[in-house]
């Protein structure tokens, strides 16, 4: 029994225990029945045996300190907060008493997961932390409509202080709305989601969650020295268990635990497939696809905990950085929120504009503005807001969420280290390179990888399924010929336009008077009759502090895609990743959705084209709040939506290379090694 299943044992038992009226209640219940009826005195016996046993195991469970996370609340409240009082008595969603609760319901499989005792206790830890960071909060939360709508109609220009206002909105954690807790992104949850929510409670004691300085990794079937020496092509296994704080193994599993083996000296690396054992432990397979000394690394990239924080987030209140309009006409401007979910802080859903029509029929919701001279149409750009919100979490979850953002990767100790060796009988030190050549296989089959897709050896990927070839400017500009390229996407797709665009001796068409470029961008190579294209995605797209993005510089990867002809030689490179990633899952996997079908029309339309879907990466990122903490979900949901399209369409799955070259940047200095890849499958054709 999970800690969560007891303290929902425990508030199961107390409402039973609750007095006559629940007695009485549950009486008529049974009385509706006819066996039950004639069965009442076993009844009793029953019931009264039920009291005893959750008394019982109420007892049981404080005596020896089962459930450290519940004894926890009153201490977490008091030390960290100063609040002298326990948490609220736990309710359950029938019988909610508080104005944000009553009469409403959350989804019903999540309901007696996610109890309304929890954001109670996760506003009160946000609320007292933003006021002792900042005064200002206090008035917020005394009024928190006044700073999420425009509060002076006679003010013609009113946008720059609306957008000052909604700015602390966020920062003081005014998300305090039953149109956000209530609103569902997803029916049903994900199967994650209801792993994450139901498997565990909110985290009240740092100590409780998965520490890695705490944990330990061992070779499994190595008993001494004697037993450390390997040949090229043999398979190692290893155990990882994962301990909190305190020094327990974690009862359940669902963090996210990588391993991989280095050799430093000849800039190979590894990604072991990791199984979660659901216990704590972690099963870590690897080949030796090189002879020499190996050292193992492991890591927990991220908690359980701290997944359950960010699903929890995005569940319910749909992201963890908002967006605002701009609105304008004549003299009159205003700003509002804005979300691709119709659901916005102080705004009722008869006050929200459904702008989807002008973002390229992509969901996006803003707020309506208060003037009457300014309407829906008077849309003109979003803009994300300048800080990211202080989220309702408890101050435990806020402090992981900090760690994790400054402090990765955390190191699981490991002195493991073995020595490789060629075969008997042979000189060759790295396994045999694969005599298919990458443009011969089906592409189709790059679905079907696992993080033990390839290596790196002397800093180049060797893919284990085929042979790359060597791709140069030469073998680029050879293979381009008469070709388009489109790449759809954020500033990752840009980037592998910017490293293809000099490659390919491509002159800019578009002048790019920036490096953080959030518009369309074209080169043309008219010798060889090379074009290149790039095109943001739309929103929501993030673009820089302060900046108004408008959307006629933001294009539909739908709408491209269908404008390609049915004749021509194209490469359409997609990537979708960090602008989606503070939002709930919903949207991706719509987004998705729209993509794959539009990439069907495509390929039955042009026989010709070929499509490249690149996957979210891994990045041990240190800036504050930052996108990628639902990394390996997100590869998932990718591969998952996008697969079985065919021999053209190829998945890149860049998340075992940047977990080898232990990458942390949100922009990887190896992106290069992806284009590689993928141009290397693709040309020859």
């Amino acid at each position: 029994m999970s800690t969560w299943d007891k303290r929902q044992y425990e508030v199961t038992c107390r409402e039973r225990m609750n007095g006559l009226e629940f007695t009485n209640i549950f009486f008529k219940k049974i009385s509706s029945s006819t066996l039950c009826l004639q069965k009442r005195n076993v009844f009793l016996v029953i019931l009264a045996t039920t009291v005893f046993s959750c008394l019982l195991s109420i007892r049981y469970f404080k005596l020896f300190n089962v459930s450290p996370r519940r004894a926890a609340v009153k201490q977490v409240l008091v030390n960290s907060q100063g609040i002298e009082e326990p948490v609220i008595k736990l309710e359950r969603w029938d019988n909610a008493t508080s104005d944000l609760f009553k009469n409403r319901q959350i989804d019903a499989l999540l309901r007696n997961c996610v109890l309304p005792d929890e954001f109670r206790l996760k506003f009160r830890s946000c609320y007292h932390a933003s006021e002792t960071q900042n005064a200002k909060c206090k008035a917020v939360h005394s009024n928190p409509d006044s700073y999420w709508r425009s509060q002076n109609s006679r003010i013609a220009k009113s946008h720059a202080e609306d957008f000052k206002r909604m700015d602390l909105a966020s920062r003081c954690c005014a998300f305090k709305y039953p149109s956000l807790l209530l609103n569902s992104p997803r029916d049903p949850p994900f199967p994650w989601e209801l792993e994450y929510l139901c498997g565990s409670s909110p985290l009240l004691d740092i100590l409780h969650t998965a520490h890695a300085s705490r944990s330990t990794i061992q070779l499994l079937g190595a008993t001494g020295e004697e037993n450390r020496f390997f040949n090229v092509g043999d398979r190692v296994t290893l155990e990882v268990v994962v301990r909190n704080g305190i020094g327990q193994v974690q009862k359940s599993g669902g963090d996210s635990v990588r391993v991989w083996l280095v050799t430093p000296d000849l800039g190979a690396s590894i990604v072991a497939d990791v199984t979660d054992l659901k216990n704590g432990s972690y099963r870590a397979i690897s080949v030796l696809p090189w002879a020499g000394k190996v050292e193992v690394r492991a890591t927990i990239a991220h908690t359980r905990d701290l997944l359950r924080t960010v699903v929890y987030i995005q569940r319910f209140f749909t992201t963890s950085h908002w967006f605002t309009a701009l609105w304008s006409k004549g003299i009159y401007t205003e700003a509002t929120p804005c979300s691709p979910y119709p659901a916005l802080p102080a705004f009722s859903t008869n006050e929200i504009c459904n702008l989807t029509h002008r973002n390229g029929g992509f969901p996006w919701y803003c707020g309506k503005p208060i003037k009457k001279e300014l309407q829906c149409s008077d849309y003109v750009s979003s803009r994300k807001i300048d800080f990211p919100s202080f989220l309702p979490v408890t101050a435990a979850e806020e402090k992981l969420i900090e760690l994790t953002e400054s402090k990765r990767p955390f190191l699981i100790p490991s002195k493991i280290g073995f020595h490789v060796q060629a075969k008997p009988g042979t000189m060759e030190l790295t396994l045999p390179q694969p005599t298919l050549p990458c443009n011969k296989r089906d592409m189709s089959q790059t679905f079907s990888e696992t993080d033990q897709s390839g290596y790196l050896f002397d800093h180049i990927w060797r893919p284990f399924a085929c042979r790359l070839p060597n791709v140069t400017a030469t073998f680029l500009q050879q293979c381009l010929k008469d070709t388009q390229v489109l790449f759809l996407g954020d500033s990752n797709t840009r980037l592998q336009m910017d490293i293809l665009t000099p490659l390919v001796n491509c002159a800019n068409k578009i002048p790019r008077a920036r490096n953080n470029w959030h518009a369309p961008l074209w080169c043309d190579n008219n010798s060889l009759n090379i074009s290149i294209k790039y095109f943001p995605p739309m929103h929501p797209f993030y673009g820089s502090i302060g900046e108004q993005v408008m959307p006629e510089v933001l294009r539909s990867s739908v709408k491209e895609m269908d404008a390609i002809p049915a004749r021509g030689k194209y490469i359409v490179h997609l990537h979708h990743f960090l602008h989606f990633m503070p939002f709930h899952f919903g949207l991706v996997e719509h987004r998705l959705h729209l993509l794959r079908a539009a990439t069907e029309r495509l390929l039955a339309r042009n026989p010709q084209v070929i499509v490249v879907y690149q996957s979210a990466f891994s990045s041990y990122d240190h800036s504050p709040k930052n996108k990628h903490k639902l990394n390996a979900l997100l590869v998932e949901l990718q591969r998952t939506v996008m697969s079985g399209l065919g021999p053209r369409v190829m998945f890149v799955r860049t998340f075992p290379i940047t977990v080898a070259i232990e990458n942390k940047s949100g922009h990887p200095k190896e992106s290069n090694k992806f284009m590689s890849l993928y141009m290397g499958h693709i040309c020859g054709r």
